[in-house]
């Protein structure tokens, strides 16, 4: 075992509690690592850092992570990139969580010639555009021989999908907030685009235009994600039939789900589970 992956190892016996699993290594060479790591129920780990830049994707799950005094609320596809030495603190809910994180070398992200800028600071995103390149880099980790050049060609998109940062656009009005928590707790069966509009007493035109420039897209697209997030926290149990969680998730059969779901994260939710449960 190096020592990097002795620190890391026994960081995380440290900070656990309750009881969790070891990370396990995916994995690994001299420019970057992958671990699969396994979070307990109501663990917590207090105020810490890394030594090296990361990029982690929650599988199954859900935590708050906390830095520089913002906190962030995550679930299946969430993504959070994560500089060296930043300090954070988390605490994960109910059911733990499973995440898939990639370390990057120092000198590996120097080589890079500023290719990789968007790893500058701590930010988290959520939804499979942005999980879905991570993802592959696991799917092409864990087949059979897989090779490095296979890997690289996986990294090479994970970097480019973080390699610009979006404008910010501020903080949207408390109206259009309203109008996202909305899908969020309704998006199984959301409502129509003119009553989202008329509820808030703004023009349907004028809430598409503000939603996609403060969340980068539309209402439409928004349930679309929300419904592929939550097919991929159901798809951690292993007992849940397919045709159930495309109803449960507010996909009309099994088929929409699968389709969708691969556009989105690139791999069918049959894939998705079966890596999930190795």
């Amino acid at each position: 075992m190096n020592l990097l992956l002795l620190r890391f190892a026994l960081h995380s016996m440290t900070t656990r509690s309750p009881a969790a699993a070891l990370p396990c290594v995916l994995f690994a060479d001299a420019d970057y690592r992958g671990w699969l790591c396994t979070y307990a129920p109501g663990q917590t780990m207090a105020r810490h850092a890394h030594p090296t830049t990361s990029l982690s994707v929650v599988l199954s799950g859900e935590l708050e992570e906390q830095s520089h005094r913002t906190t962030v609320t995550a679930s299946s596809l969430s993504v959070v990139v994560k500089p060296a030495d930043v300090p954070h603190e988390n605490r994960f809910g109910p059911r733990g969580a499973r995440m898939l994180a990639i370390e990057f070398a120092p000198a590996f992200l120097e080589r890079l010639n500023g290719h990789a800028q968007g790893f500058g600071r701590w930010r988290w995103g959520h939804g499979g555009v942005l999980a879905a390149p991570v993802v592959q880099l696991w799917r092409a980790a864990s087949e059979a021989g897989a090779q490095n050049g296979a890997l690289d060609d996986a990294l090479v998109t994970v970097i480019d999908t973080f390699r610009e940062e979006p404008p910010a656009a501020g903080s949207p009005p408390d109206w259009l907030q309203d109008v996202r928590d909305r899908l969020h707790d309704e998006f199984a069966a959301p409502p129509q685009a003119r009553t989202l509009a008329d509820d808030v007493g703004v023009h349907r035109v004028y809430l598409a235009r503000r939603f996609r420039q403060h969340f980068g897209c539309s209402t439409t697209a928004y349930v679309q994600r929300l419904r592929v997030r939550a097919a991929a926290a159901a798809l951690a149990s292993a007992e849940t039939p397919l045709v159930t969680v495309a109803l449960d998730t507010g996909f009309a059969d099994q088929s929409h789900l699968c389709r969708t779901f691969k556009a989105a994260t690139g791999m069918t939710p049959g894939r998705f589970r079966a890596l999930m449960h190795r």
